[in-house]
């Protein structure tokens, strides 16, 4: 069955060292987007773990992953999980920071290695090399689902537009970008470009992202947040330390911003 309309939710999340209390959160809070009727679910970058702990990681075979799975087929929705850090035999030196999409029967139903790494020297003096920490992946994901076609990012992903672009030109109608922004980075840029990859590409973007202090003092920004293809800011969460931010997706309303406002039909430098 295909869906015109459907409810997506956003989760905003604060996850540190603990992974068992963060996986307990993550779970009470889809949960809760999906007693609320959201149908597509989505969580924050890193949501089972942000600390020093390097070796820390995960895959889609373990505990962790297998109880979202569980709750994704339990509740019958789509779970797109946020990222983890997940070694693989074709990265035997560092994990890649990747999100899985759980279908409804807790399958796999895709997955995104992040492809750009979040290498900066801020003007605070806070440093970040994550290309020391994860491996980039190569590769754009589009993919059908009953709600339209997915595409997928995550957070750094954000400020280079033209992914967004091979991404729309591909099909994508709702796109995520689950996210740790930092403070000093997203209380100036965070939703500007949020809404702007929505109006370049006429789709929806469900940004679900982490809030409050981590390891070290660094702060992350939060503010995760739905917008429509016309840039219209449908849902924000609020600020305090978790939420649940819902709105719905309706892709007959992208198909008149698309026909009204045609500019995926006029790019022409590529």
């Amino acid at each position: 069955m295909k869906f015109l309309k459907f409810k997506a939710a956003a989760i905003q999340m604060n996850s540190r060292e603990e992974v068992q209390a963060n996986l307990d959160s993550a779970l009470r809070l889809i949960r809760e987007a999906a007693d609320l009727g959201a149908q597509v679910v989505a969580v924050p970058e890193n949501f089972l773990y942000i600390g020093p702990d390097k070796t820390k990681y995960f895959g889609k075979k373990g505990d962790e992953i297998s109880q979202v799975r569980e709750l994704a087929k339990e509740k019958e929705i789509i779970i797109v999980a946020g990222s983890i850090r997940e070694m693989t035999p074709d990265a035997p030196d560092l994990p890649y920071n990747v999100c899985y999409v759980i279908a409804a029967d807790g399958s796999i139903l895709e997955e995104y290695r992040k492809i750009h790494l979040f290498d900066v020297d801020l003007l605070t003096g806070e440093k970040h090399r994550e290309s020391e920490e994860v491996a980039a992946g190569s590769s754009l994901k589009v993919f059908d689902t009953p709600f339209g076609k997915f595409g997928l990012s995550i957070c750094y992903d954000l400020r280079f537009p033209e992914l967004y672009r091979g991404l729309a030109l591909k099909g994508a109608q709702t796109i995520f970008v689950p996210s740790n922004f930092t403070l000093h980075t997203g209380k100036d840029h965070w939703l500007t470009l949020v809404k702007a990859r929505a109006i370049e590409n006429t789709s929806y973007i469900v940004a679900p992202a982490q809030i409050g202090y981590k390891f070290g003092l660094r702060a992350s920004f939060g503010k995760s947040v739905i917008v429509d293809p016309w840039g219209s800011v449908l849902a924000k969460a609020p600020d305090k330390d978790e939420a649940v931010v819902m709105a719905e997706i309706d892709l007959d309303y992208l198909k008149k911003v698309r026909q009204a406002l045609p500019t995926l039909e006029h790019v022409k430098l590529i």
